[in-house]
């Protein structure tokens, strides 16, 4: 019994139960030069952040930018050396350059907010978008100003590849209970 068979792109459903084949063809295409890959950011924290006011603390927010494709701010935390950011982002990112991930970054910067003046970073990390697809989920990195390490940033990024598939079915005999024969071109 084959059901839910579609003839569409993603996302194709189909089951087999009893499924005697004379062929079958799996056709595996991508329908074009563009990769395209699902992403969320999610659980950004900071941790023993760099004190940069005179009290003692710092008012600690992110820039984040993903190969510049999609760039964005969290909230400030005033008075904080140990944030944690609530915000959630998830968009779609395409590339026509997938072999070259290793070299496209995710870059998130941690500034300090001044009420007068500009914002100094506290320091930032970096992270290739081939590890991001590849490696683990959850990342805690050091922040770093030059050289110097500022404290901890953790985060988790899930990024998937979407692909179109096309299915051919070519001579099928779909034989079980409650099934009609069919004749196949």
């Amino acid at each position: 019994n084959v059901t839910g068979v579609q003839t569409c792109a993603l996302p194709i459903f189909f089951t087999f139960s009893s499924f005697p084949l004379r062929s079958f063809l799996l056709c595996w295409s991508i329908m074009s030069a563009v990769s395209h890959f699902r992403v969320k950011l999610y659980g950004f924290r900071g941790r023993n952040l760099a004190p940069m006011d005179r009290g003692g603390t710092s008012d600690p927010y992110l820039k984040v930018s993903f190969d510049g494709y999609k760039e964005f701010k969290t909230e400030v935390h005033k008075k904080e050396l140990n944030p944690v950011w609530t915000e959630e982002v998830q968009f779609e990112y395409e590339t026509k350059l997938a072999s070259k991930l290793s070299v496209k970054k995710l870059v998130i910067k941690c500034k300090d907010k001044d009420k007068w003046g500009t914002d100094q970073t506290i320091g930032s990390v970096s992270v290739d978008l081939h590890t991001l697809a590849t490696g683990p989920v959850q990342h805690a990195l050091p922040l770093r100003d030059g050289g110097k390490v500022k404290g901890e940033l953790s985060f988790c990024c899930e990024m998937e590849q979407m692909v179109n598939l096309e299915i051919a079915m070519k001579d099928v005999e779909v034989s079980g209970a409650g099934t009609e024969d069919v004749d196949s071109e």
